[in-house]
């Protein structure tokens, strides 16, 4: 069971600084074609993480030498790629599908090394990009779609929240846990979006600052942690097929209201947490395995 000081620094200490610095952004003078406030949601996010890798893990890994490490070098290229959106889009496009031909290859290298002959590891690379690039694109495209305001970091809360659960229940706390951190983050992202601008004037535009680039700061850091989930744990294939395609739900739903579009994206995140929960063997049953 985790002590007050390391549910402090894993979760309650990142939740600040996430929630602080995305906050302070909209203390920011905001001028025309100025990309400032961009920069700080990319920063919020990042730093966050990097908050709570710390106090999970005590130490900055380098050299990397687990799957996990290189979630901590994911958030530094959020705040690295997303904080610096001056980029133009075909730019930033090729950006990311260099990040998901690289990540795979990362991440999974021990897995490329050891488990897989090199045709079998061509083919799992080549799925695997094809798989993360799209990911980024619904979940940048599908959390636009959202009405701007707190049903953006609310629906990423979700599918953050959903993705500890099951990593829970497949048999990796330590990667649920950094989940967690993820989902304090949003939850103060959200609660700072609920609450700051109706106390403070100059916060009036806070709901507009969940931009893309904090959405795909998220999106990167989801990426690591099911990889390491599925590969490392005992992550079920299909649950983590419906975690990669919940965001695009927000577009099958873009001419609903926002908390119909919300309910379908939490749709397959529920149903990929009760797969995970049935294949666990939770309810004393076979777990498959």
């Amino acid at each position: 069971m985790l002590s007050f000081t390391a549910i402090f620094f894993s979760l309650i200490l990142p939740a600040i600084v996430c929630g602080g610095i995305f906050a302070g952004a909209s203390l920011w003078p905001q001028s025309e074609g100025s990309n400032v406030r961009a920069h700080l949601a990319a920063l919020a996010i990042g730093s966050g993480y990097i908050v709570g890798y710390l106090g999970l893990e005590g130490k900055m890994p380098l050299p990397p030498k687990e799957g996990l490490h290189w979630i901590f070098y994911l958030a530094l290229a959020a705040i690295a790629i997303e904080g610096v959106r001056w980029m133009p889009p075909r730019a930033r496009l090729f950006v990311h599908l260099a990040l998901a031909v690289v990540i795979p290859r990362l991440i999974l290298n021990a897995t490329f090394k050891y488990t897989w002959g090199n045709l079998e590891g061509l083919i799992w690379w080549v799925c695997l990009t094809l798989a993360i690039f799209f990911f980024w694109l619904v979940a940048e495209k599908g959390i636009d779609l959202l009405p701007k305001g707190a049903s953006r970091p609310f629906v990423l809360f979700g599918i953050a929240g959903g993705s500890a659960l099951i990593l829970a229940f497949s048999g990796s706390l330590r990667l649920a846990q950094h989940a967690g951190i993820l989902v304090a983050m949003l939850a103060s992202v959200w609660m700072a979006m609920l609450i700051f601008p109706r106390i403070s004037g100059k916060a009036a535009s806070l709901p507009e600052l969940f931009l893309p680039a904090a959405s795909m700061g998220v999106a990167f850091l989801l990426v690591g942690l099911w990889l390491n989930g599925y590969f490392y744990a005992e992550v079920p294939a299909v649950s983590a097929i419906l975690l990669t395609v919940s965001p695009a739900m927000a577009w099958v739903g873009r001419r609903k209201s926002a908390s119909v579009q919300i309910a379908l994206v939490a749709l397959p995140v529920v149903i990929a947490i009760g797969i995970a929960v049935a294949l666990s063997g939770f309810f004393g049953g076979d777990s498959g395995y």
